[in-house]
């Protein structure tokens, strides 16, 4: 609450959304983003080719120590993370 958030947005039509509503747009493509560290990160990730995974990763190295992160995912993720643990 009262925290203007900063936006990652790869769609130009959607970037164009945020940026009427007031958003400030930090960058296009989040995978290349390494410009901030951040003590939250809020996300919804693309979910084919497993690039939510792929994202979560990356967001990780975005986060401050003791940072949270909270992000949607597909069910795929858990699935990999079970085939994982088991070998």
């Amino acid at each position: 609450s009262g925290v203007m958030p900063d936006v990652i947005e790869i769609s130009s039509e959607l970037r164009a959304i945020l940026e009427a509503k007031g958003y400030t747009v930090v960058a296009h493509d989040f995978m290349d983003y390494t410009d901030k560290k951040y003590d939250r990160i809020i996300m919804n990730p693309p979910f084919s080719n497993n690039q939510d995974i792929k994202h979560i990763e990356h967001a990780f190295t975005l986060l401050k120590p003791g940072g949270r992160i909270v992000g949607i995912m597909g069910e795929g993720a858990f699935f990999i993370a079970l085939e994982s643990s088991v070998v």
